[in-house]
């Protein structure tokens, strides 16, 4: 990783990039042991989606589903392991980057607040959501049967 050249931008979700890095997020979570609980995201609610390019190679995505006037969640965040951690000469990272940028088009939207579901077992993935300011709420939406995801809110 020499190159600190990060750029995040919108795609549809049906993009060649989007479809390759949610199926590397796929295989990641199904090698850990999880499930995806809820209703699968798709291009029809996933209104907006991003996805961060290093040096014009796609490393990480995610995007927002609307679920009122003035919340939305949270879908698909993902950096492809070999992308994560503080970028090379920079305190940030590529996760942090995509989710500022999430947070920037949630209130050019309106939105208020961002809420989001993650695997319980995804404990790098909570301790980062924790960093950026989401608390864990009670479970929403189709999760609120799941034993197996832990939820959190972010007011903006």
């Amino acid at each position: 990783m020499s190159s600190t050249s990060i750029a995040i931008t919108p795609v549809p979700w049906d993009h060649p990039d989007s479809i390759h890095l949610r199926a590397l997020q796929r295989t990641e979570i199904n090698s850990l042991g999880g499930c995806e609980p809820g209703v699968p995201p798709s291009a029809a609610d996933v209104p907006i989606f991003l996805i961060a390019y290093r040096d014009d190679v796609p490393v990480g995505c995610g995007g927002l589903r609307p679920l009122s006037s003035s919340a939305a969640e949270v879908k698909r965040m993902f950096v492809d392991p070999g992308h994560r951690g503080p970028v090379q000469g920079s305190s940030s990272s590529v996760a942090r980057l995509l989710l500022e940028s999430l947070e920037k088009e949630a209130r050019a939207r309106g939105w208020t607040e961002l809420l989001l579901e993650t695997g319980a077992f995804l404990v790098k993935a909570r301790r980062f959501y924790e960093r950026c300011g989401f608390a864990q709420c009670k479970l929403f939406g189709g999760y609120t049967e799941s034993e197996h995801s832990v939820c959190y809110r972010k007011e903006l």
